[in-house]
């Protein structure tokens, strides 16, 4: 596809890449330990605290889930509560009761600390979803917290309408999008950054205490806006930049930095999303159709002819080769897909227009059986002596069980008899 006709049919659809984090930016950037180990501290357990794999007992006084390596989010330094993020969520109970649940993809690991106890619960080597923290130590919980040990890939969105990110771990004060962009032909920056709330600033009061600041290059002729963050919205950890509902006419997202990751970081133009109002006069519609196998027909799939559309047709998920309009038979049970391309850069598709089938073709069933021939009985023969001649009659069978034709060859064979003697025998 050409790069026009890629962009523009691209434009106001999602472009979704996923993108995998180096595994040296994840454990600086998140903080993240490598293995699910819990960090070295500074005192062993006490000799009457059990011994259960997958969980580490350190007694000390003053350490806490945040000094023993793990994060510790407001919402965990309570004796009791629910924490939700990208990984998962767990519940604990001032009793001692800690559970948990992980989303598919994730390795967490999880503090509970009660009176001078810290116990490191590594989730990939302790057998089960819950922990009786009292029942162990005879305590009851102070504060709880995690530390992600390995997670899936992020996702990433790059299209007209919103740019995220998911950074999975709560957002801070750190975290920022940066995107080139040219704007009505106008090149220029636009930036999203997540900031502490200072109120004497004019920044919003929001419920976490930070805010998105959106920012947009002075030669685009916009304001910039401050947009306050729930707290939910922190610890979903998902980086979003709804920009175009700012936008009019056209633009082109040419490059992306999410913090350290970055979309299209070698500016490629056929990576680029062009987005707008493009000249209607360029664009193509087009038009693909299939008839399905009868008892009675074949099936068919057509390719309409349309200017500026090229064909290409896989079948049975071979190799897409490209096929010229007109319509074509299909005689057996076949799966046909057909990928619609513009032949050059001056036409393009709109957004909506769809560009892909996939025709699904199937033996018929319950097809009546095929009719039969005439057979013997139908036929008969008269001769008329007088005439020396004979009549071969074949009746047709009635209804449609029957077809026209003989189901073997007719012969008939005619011998004549005369004897003439002179002499008396």
């Amino acid at each position: 596809m050409s790069r026009k006709a890629t962009r523009r049919a691209e434009r106001a659809t999602s472009l979704r890449r996923r993108i995998l984090a180096g595994a040296t930016a994840v454990i600086v950037g998140l903080g993240l330990a490598v293995g699910g180990v819990t960090p070295a501290m500074a005192t062993p357990p006490s000799s009457s605290l059990p011994t259960i794999a997958g969980v580490t007992f350190t007694q000390e006084n003053g350490l806490t889930c945040d000094k023993a390596g793990y994060q510790k989010p407001g919402a965990m330094n309570a004796s009791s509560g629910t924490f939700t993020a990208p990984w998962g969520s767990a519940t604990w109970t001032q009793n001692g009761a800690f559970n948990w649940t992980l989303t598919p993809g994730y390795d967490v690991d999880f503090c509970v600390k009660g009176s001078t106890i810290v116990a490191g619960i590594d989730s990939s080597a302790y057998d089960g979803s819950s922990f009786d923290f009292k029942s162990q130590t005879g305590h009851g919980t102070s504060h709880v917290g995690y530390r992600i040990v390995s997670t899936p890939e992020p996702t990433m969105i790059v299209d007209c309408v919103e740019i995220s990110y998911e950074t999975q771990r709560p957002l801070n004060g750190a975290d920022h999008i940066n995107v080139d962009v040219v704007y009505n032909g106008v090149e220029g920056q636009i930036n999203l950054e997540i900031n502490d709330n200072k109120l004497a600033n004019g920044d919003p009061d929001s419920t976490s205490g930070f805010h998105a600041y959106l920012k947009f290059a002075a030669a685009f002729g916009i304001d910039d806006v401050k947009i306050p963050i729930s707290q939910e919205e922190l610890d979903s950890g998902v980086l979003r930049f709804e920009y175009g509902q700012y936008f009019t006419g056209t633009w082109t997202i040419e490059w992306v930095q999410f913090n350290s990751t970055y979309f299209n970081q070698d500016r490629d133009e056929l990576e680029f999303v062009t987005c707008g109002d493009l000249p209607t006069d360029e664009l193509v519609v087009p038009t693909a159709s299939m008839q399905q196998l009868t008892c009675d027909t074949d099936g068919s799939y057509t390719l309409g002819d349309v200017e500026g559309v090229v064909w290409f047709v896989s079948i049975d998920g071979g190799e897409y080769a490209e096929t010229p309009h007109g319509t074509y038979p299909v005689t057996s049970a076949q799966t046909v897909d057909v990928r619609a391309e513009t032949s050059s850069d001056d036409y393009g598709f709109a957004a909506e227009t769809q560009t892909e089938w996939t025709f699904g073709f199937l033996e018929p069933t319950d097809c009546p059986a095929p009719p039969e021939c005439i057979p013997d009985e139908y036929i008969s023969y008269t001769y008329d002596a007088s005439t020396n001649s004979g009549v071969v009659t074949v009746t047709q069978p009635a209804g449609d069980d029957y077809t026209d034709q003989l189901c073997a060859p007719l012969y008939v064979t005619a011998a004549a008899w005369a004897f003439n003697s002179p002499t008396s025998l």
